[in-house]
């Protein structure tokens, strides 16, 4: 006798509920792991500086939360939507088109989840046989690691499986109730575009140049709408498996674990989580408010503090695109209610929250653990480059002031000068009061840094207890705001470290390709200067930022370029700061840029102003770039003079 089980509606709503609760369980798991790595960073410091001793376990137990991290909170980050894609070309799709296209493109991405899992039990039955515990002094069984690992990448392919049924379900309610309409005839086209795409790349990885092919594979999935980690991942294993067969799959999962298991790296969560907690904290309105006090009211005033206070605040955050998000929403409403032209405000914040040039810089960060470069010198190198942007940047205002004042104005229109507020000391007293903890942030860890008072990686866990200490005594923040912003922090975290991972996967196929030698060999047999090499690589970059977030900029192309450029005789923290100033401009140009989407959604301010009040200030960042490419020890002076723990 043959039983049917029969799944009904309500067995599913249950089980996707279960499921819902158990990747929130993994983002508690991720606030939980995010402030345990604070405090054993801290503990390291503590314990380094102030005790003068060394207390054993607290440096290996910092690495192992790192490893767990980005896969156990994969999953949850992708259910809220964080992970970054490339929308470009899906945003303008249709219903139908989209449906079909998003569920072919996450079938293919659960193709790398599936080597991971499947890869990942072979070495863990493996260790598991030889009893392989971590090196170090607090020593565990790897298998526990691994294990955590595995477990949050079989949620990260539920999760997969999970969107591509609901995209398939959401298409087939969308043809049955437009069935006859032209685009539901034509619906497949996005689809068929995408696997011939996918074919032609694969067919010119094996019988034209593996480069090429490679290449044109990334790009078709990057713009499919693949999120980035998953992009990357695929082409990890689409071109470990053309290359070397079944066998060297297990390079996937020996790479998640090496990628995110290096000490340095665990500063980039935690400047991440001190710059959220101290966002939340009302820092900005402050710091704002204080500059504002204290410039007076002469007609350019408002703007410059909004320059200002952008660039304290991005050297607090490290993050562009949440500085932007903070200041659009406190210095906007000013402005505009002030009269100053739309276009000119939105490019006065955009131009200040440059964050990955203003160190701390997550980007920074993820530029040397790519290279290698040191993480404190590449944050010191950054500081006279930015001094001279913010200093060209003040001038601009300035001259435009003074030669076109009515151009300050919307419509150029001179608004009439009401009763101004009466500034006293006593305010002026006040506000430096209220903005000094936010002002001296910057000075305690840049300068922890710089006299060798801590490494950055201890300076992050300095920044995540100031910012607690700051929101708790002196804010008075409650802590279920704390942990609101542990959770952002944790999403956002999570979303780098697996591009991390995987953009390590990207590069060993790229090496294996042996492409930065081909590209080496071209350069020598075309006698290319220095100059010219960087001039290329500028344009290459100008173009994907065009179209790509300075994430996957960074990753895709750092693997190639970064070894051009050491060969060419380019200084590698030079060369970080160029490549910093190369994502903030494609931060701002469109049709991606992202920060100006970001002040459009802040602000409401139409797009093609913010445009256009952004390209004086990108005219600006590219002089800047020239002048530091002309004086080079504006860059590697301040470095060399720092000093050593």
């Amino acid at each position: 006798m043959t039983h049917h089980v029969e799944v009904t509606d309500t067995d599913l709503n249950r089980i996707t509920a279960g499921f819902d609760k158990i990747l929130s369980a993994s983002g508690l798991a991720g606030i939980a792991i995010m402030l345990l790595l604070s405090g054993l960073v801290f503990g390291l410091t503590v314990s380094r500086y102030i005790l003068r001793i060394n207390i054993p376990g607290l440096f290996d137990a910092a690495i192992y939360a790192l490893i767990v991290f980005p896969l156990l909170t994969a999953a949850y980050t992708l259910r809220e939507g964080r992970h970054i894609s490339v929308d470009v070309l899906t945003s303008s799709m249709s219903g139908k088109a989209k449906f079909l296209l998003n569920a072919l493109v996450y079938l293919f991405a659960s193709i790398f989840v599936v080597v991971l899992c499947w890869q990942g039990i072979i070495w863990l039955i493996d260790i598991v046989k030889n009893d392989v515990y971590t090196d170090g002094v607090f020593a565990i069984p790897k298998s526990i690691l691994l294990g955590i690992m595995l477990f949050g990448s079989f949620l990260l392919l539920l999760q997969i499986y999970r969107v591509v049924a609901s995209d398939l379900g959401s298409l087939s309610s969308e043809l049955r109730g437009d069935a006859s309409s032209k685009d539901s005839r034509y619906f497949w086209l996005p689809s068929f575009s995408f696997l011939a795409g996918l074919i032609a790349g694969v067919l010119i990885f094996v019988y034209v140049q593996p480069a090429v092919g490679i290449m044109v594979i990334g790009l078709v999935l990057l713009f499919s709408g693949m999120p980035v980690f998953l992009a990357l991942g695929l082409i990890g294993v689409t071109g470990i498996y053309i290359v070397h067969g079944t066998s060297s799959l297990i390079q996937i999962p020996l790479t998640a674990y090496r990628a995110v298991s290096g000490f340095p790296l665990s500063c980039l969560p935690l400047f991440i989580l001190g710059g959220l907690i101290m966002e939340g904290s009302g820092i900005a309105k402050d710091v704002f408010r204080f500059f504002e006090v204290w410039t007076g009211r002469f007609s350019t005033s408002t703007l410059m503090v909004t320059i200002a206070a952008g660039m304290i605040f991005c050297a607090i955050s490290g993050s562009s695109s949440a500085t932007t998000a903070v200041i659009t929403g406190v210095a906007v409403p000013i402005l505009i209610s002030r009269g100053f032209d739309k276009g000119l405000s939105s490019g006065a914040v955009a131009a200040s929250t440059v964050g990955t040039l203003i160190p701390p810089s997550i980007g920074y960060v993820v530029y040397c653990v790519l290279t290698g470069e040191s993480i404190g010198q590449l944050f010191i190198a950054g500081l006279v480059p930015s001094f001279i942007l913010f200093a060209f940047y003040f001038l601009y205002i300035f001259i435009l002031g003074k030669v076109s004042p009515k151009s300050l104005y919307e419509n150029r229109k001179v608004p009439e000068q009401g009763i101004l507020e009466r500034i006293t000391w006593k305010d002026r007293i006040l506000s430096l009061k209220t903005a000094l903890w936010g002002l001296f942030t910057p000075i305690l860890i840049l300068g922890g840094i710089y006299l060798g008072v801590y490494t950055p990686t201890e300076a992050s866990a300095v920044l995540v207890v100031y910012a607690i200490f700051l929101s708790i005594f002196i804010k008075k923040v409650k802590w279920n705001k704390i942990i609101e912003d542990t959770l952002r922090s944790a999403v956002i975290a999570s979303m780098i470290l697996c591009i991390i991972s995987t953009a390590y996967m990207f590069a060993l196929v790229i090496s294996q390709l042996r492409v930065a030698h081909s590209l080496l060999a071209y350069m020598e047999a075309a006698n290319l200067s220095a100059g010219m090499v960087l001039l290329i690589i500028f344009v290459i970059l100008g173009i994907l930022g065009l179209f790509l977030d300075a994430a996957a900029v960074k990753v895709i192309t750092l693997p190639i370029f970064y070894p051009v450029a050491m060969a060419a005789g380019i200084n590698g923290l030079w060369f970080g700061v160029f490549y910093g100033f190369c994502n903030e401009i494609g931060l701002l140009t469109p049709p991606v840029g992202m920060n100006l989407f970001v002040i459009k959604g802040v602000s409401d301010i139409p797009l093609r102003r913010i445009i256009r009040g952004c390209a004086p200030f990108l005219v600006i960042m590219t002089l800047t770039l020239i002048i530091i490419y002309i004086f080079p020890e504006l860059v590697t002076w301040l470095p060399a003079t720092i000093r050593r723990n």
